[in-house]
């Protein structure tokens, strides 16, 4: 927990929020001085390689260990026959996979051996003289495994396991591991009364987060406790798995996060920790596994989708009737996979004003590599279909788009969903912006099209609204922030100072921020959802507010007036006839040299709002394209986003986390897809194969602004970001695309797609 990375630049006291100060790990980073998992040297550290199944489905009949024992410097081999407990499973939601596959395997790329050696060279020899014996079982995929005699990928029982949502219900019935269901109004009679309707089916790819770091841990067994550092983003969630895993009492587990190189979902729950952990623990000594780019897409990825959706309207447009079915393939093993379909479903009416609503999401199990959390959450599965299905709607009711979504959109305080909170935001004033900006349409060259486009976001965000903060001032005036959320490049730790220096009246350069510890910083649900500003950093507020408080006290009895009595502005205690008392006079009234203050801050239970989402993140935006007639190929021009963040507290980091999440969106739209053999083989196993946004794919033109209304959840009224672009930009790029003429079913939209669209009867044809 070295202070190195995260002591704040030099600044002056108060007014922190609102201003886009300068990032305490940007020297860091860019000096190359930070040290993540993979650059960790522990003393007699050894290294593990993981030999994966071949084919897609199998019983495992023999492993035969013999020829590999001899490899030199090979310490260890291990298999699923060296697991210390009897809980085999592991998955937060379901537990439904093992650490290592014992009898059965059930996608490509599952693991079987963990080699141990000195170093990565001897254990991946090892590994290539492994001898196993699989014999082969049928394989499903999402198009086969709801057949009626399609074989099972869990033919055995599958339990629940230890952070399962009281919404997520829904037991394994066949190979489908969660069943989401919101019906309200009457569908049928809304779909009756409809004089307009829209109806097709549509394909979303399955993507890789792509983080530029890949999974790394190392665990240390310490007789019956284990150390353990990695690029996770849910390090408590992660120790809780452990701990079950191993047999061990939660503080046995010891959970460290460095620095982290990004992860966009990827690095959410329990990944690779598990076999760092069977390895270490086998050995008896420090052990680092370190993922490849094509082991890091076997060990998580983004959920392909079959959806068929339904849009029905009055004569007049006002929307009647969204239906949806919708199919997510999670791959062998649920992990993130219920909660993913579930958030794809309450996402899928968008932020309108339905009369019904009528929505079926299923997460499925197939015989694919694992998927789970990406960027967004689900909302981009399905937000791009409802807004392209809304342009077509106009169409038909003779409307221009803004009109047909002036007269539906959801006013503050609607409903998205009939059990969850109502929408917080005004989305009204967006959608004039985004007509303003596209009220001039850019003339053509010859044998192009321009298209424009616009959405609406919208995310349940905020996850499970459980934080917790230490704040601790010592008599020098230095401050440090003690939270357990993790800094994954977003810059939480920048933000977590800023407020602490605002409400305690010290200098930016007076607090550090500490990395996430599980003995030592306090717990904290996660890092994701858009959560840390949101619920962490209020905690942060309300710890330095205690510690205000303790100040008050002192300062109170010195000014000889009561506490309730004495206001605390600009470093200054003061009571109502002008005495004033610097906050280094109050600090020097401690005892001892190095003496501090210490506050608590909590958010959940109590007075605090338990009902979900914690917010609602939204975000309208626009797109311009340019669409090459002869080639099918799109070319971004303009994007304009309106994330809704309450209030910035760092405006500078609050806009690159939408312009980061309009790139990766972009990707999504256009480029990224997940291919697959018949056999559930990877494809796309690295960026020769892999298509990511590039620096000639990014528009010039990126706009993005704020909109700051003051009244999230959050700490001074602030909401999370850095999630709404992944709804509302690939809309934006299909109903721009659209607008030229381009009918779009399945993500990606290649030039191949776009040019078949282009030259079908009438330029309307399916893609």
């Amino acid at each position: 927990m070295s202070d190195t990375e995260i002591l704040a630049p030099p600044t002056v006291s108060g007014g922190m929020i609102g201003e886009s100060v300068a990032r305490p790990d940007a020297r860091t980073k860019c000096r190359g001085e930070a040290v993540y998992v993979g650059d960790l040297e522990l003393p007699g550290m050894l290294h593990a390689k993981v030999l994966r199944s071949p084919v897609g489905h199998a019983h495992v009949e023999r492993i035969d260990l013999t020829a590999a024992a001899r490899t030199p410097g090979l310490v260890r081999l291990v298999t699923a026959a060296d697991l210390p407990s009897a809980n085999t499973r592991y998955g937060h939601i379901l537990r439904d996979q093992p650490i290592l596959a014992d009898d059965v395997v059930r996608f490509v790329g599952e693991p079987v051996v963990i080699a141990v050696a000195g170093d990565e060279a001897a254990a991946t020899e090892a590994l290539d003289l492994v001898d196993v014996s699989y014999d082969p079982l049928p394989t499903v995929d999402l198009d086969t495994a709801l057949s009626p005699d399609a074989p099972l990928v869990h033919p055995e029982p599958v339990e629940p396991s230890f952070l399962r949502s009281p919404l997520v219900d829904a037991l394994v019935q066949g190979n489908v591991c969660y069943k989401y269901t919101h019906r309200r109004g009457e569908p049928d009679a809304a779909l009756a009364a409809a004089a307009h309707v829209v109806e097709h089916d549509y394909t979303f790819p399955s993507a890789y987060q792509y983080a530029m770091e890949p999974h790394s841990a190392i665990a240390h067994r310490q007789g019956t406790s284990l150390s353990v550092w990695s690029s996770c983003q849910h390090p408590f969630l992660v120790r809780q798995e452990l701990a079950q895993l191993f047999g061990l009492d939660l503080d046995d587990v010891r959970m460290q996060v460095l620095f982290v190189g990004g992860g966009y979902g990827s690095k959410s729950y329990t990944t690779i920790e598990p076999m760092a952990c069977l390895a270490a623990w086998c050995v008896n000594a420090p052990v680092r596994l370190v993922n490849t780019v094509e082991e890091s897409i076997l060990t998580t990825r983004q959920h392909n989708m079959r959806a068929r959706v339904l849009t029905a309207a009055g004569s007049d447009g006002r929307v009647l009737l969204r239906r949806a079915e919708i199919l997510m393939d999670t791959g062998a093993y649920g992990t993130n996979g219920p909660t993913v379909a579930f958030m794809t479903g309450v996402s899928a009416p968008g932020p309108y004003d339905w009369q019904a609503v009528d929505v079926v999401a299923r997460c499925v199990y197939t015989n694919r590599c694992p998927a789970g959390s990406y960027r967004g959450f689900g909302s981009s599965h399905t937000q791009w279909i409802g807004e392209s299905q809304l342009d077509e709607i106009a169409q038909l009711a003779g409307l221009d788009r803004f009109e047909l979504r002036r007269r539906n959109l959801l006013p503050r305080g609607g409903l998205i969903h009939s059990d969850m909170k109502p929408l917080d935001a005004d989305l009204r004033p967006s959608l004039d912006r985004l007509e303003n900006a596209l009220a001039e349409r850019p003339s053509p060259a010859p044998g192009r099209r321009i298209g424009t486009g616009i959405g609406f976001g919208v995310v349940p965000a905020g996850a499970e609204p459980i934080a917790n903060a230490v704040a601790r001032l010592r008599r020098d005036g230095r401050a440090r922030v003690i939270v357990g959320t993790t800094e994954i490049g977003q810059g939480a730790r920048t933000v977590f100072a800023q407020i602490a220096a605002h409400v305690l009246g010290v200098p930016l350069s007076a607090v550090t921020v500490p990395g996430a510890d599980t003995s030592v910083t306090p717990y904290d649900r996660s890092t994701g959802a858009s959560r840390s500003t949101t619920m962490v950093g209020l905690a942060v507020e309300r710890a330095c507010r205690d510690i205000v408080g303790q100040l008050a006290a002192t300062a109170a009895h010195a000014l000889g007036v009561s506490a309730e009595h004495v206001v605390y502005e600009q470093a200054c205690f003061s009571a109502a006839d002008g005495t004033m008392l610097p906050l280094h006079d109050v600090l020097a009234t401690l005892g001892m040299a190095g003496d501090e203050l210490v506050g608590r801050g909590r958010v959940g239970g109590g007075a605090d709002p338990t009902d979900s989402p914690v917010f609602w993140e939204v975000c309208g935006s626009a797109a311009v394209v340019e669409v090459d007639e002869r080639t099918g190929g799109v070319s971004v021009q303009h994007t304009l986003g309106l994330p809704d963040v309450g209030t910035a507290i760092h405006p500078q980091l609050v806009a690159v986390q939408d312009s980061g999440c309009t790139v990766q969106a972009l990707g999504q739209t256009l480029l990224e897809q997940l291919v697959f053999g018949p056999d559930g083989a990877l494809l796309t196993p690295s960026l020769v194969q892999y298509r990511v946004p590039l620096a000639g794919d990014i528009p010039v033109d990126m706009d993005c602004e704020l909109v700051e209304n003051g009244d999230g959840p959050g700490p001074f009224g602030a909401k999370g970001c850095g999630e709404g672009p992944f709804g509302a930009i690939p809309a934006a790029l299909v109903t721009a695309l659209q607008d030229v003429g381009v009918q779009v079913r399945d993500l990606p939209v290649t030039p191949e797609r776009v040019w078949q669209s282009l030259h079908d009867e009438g330029g309307h044809g399916d893609s």
